[in-house]
């Protein structure tokens, strides 16, 4: 493998090949692909107890300027397989996501939510291609 949670070969991503550089074996596991973005004890938490039960992939979108997804990538880096992303490259995966987690600073009283910056652009994605948010 290349370390990067793909086989190393080139070709697309959905033949669990290169894009963009890095690896993805987006198609292995019971799961497929988990994005998430930026750096979150919650999600980290959940991610490494499904992975004790499931199989999937987790694509790391870098969230903030100080690497925060890069915290999130070394956590899981034993307990799944996870590929860094660039934050303009998760339109790009979208099509081979089955599930996106970005955690909330706050929820208002109105089911508004805080969250780091691009959020709401995953939302708006993942919404675009059918995946839950």
């Amino acid at each position: 493998g290349d370390g990067a949670g793909g086989d190393g070969a080139g070709g697309d991503v959905r033949e669990g090949g290169r894009w963009g550089g890095v690896g993805c074996g987006c198609l292995g596991g019971s799961l497929g692909c988990v994005l998430t973005l930026g750096a979150s004890p919650a999600v980290t938490e959940l991610l490494s107890t499904a992975a004790a039960t499931e199989h999937f992939t987790v694509l790391v979108a870098e969230g903030r300027c100080d690497g925060s997804g890069h915290t999130t990538a070394a956590a899981l880096a034993g307990v799944a397989p996870v590929v860094m992303i660039e934050p303009g490259a998760a339109a790009r995966c979208m099509p081979f996501v089955q599930l996106v987690l970005c955690a909330a600073h706050a929820v208002g009283e109105d089911g508004g939510a805080i969250c780091d910056i691009g959020a709401l652009t995953l939302a708006h994605v993942a919404a675009a291609h059918r995946g839950p948010v």
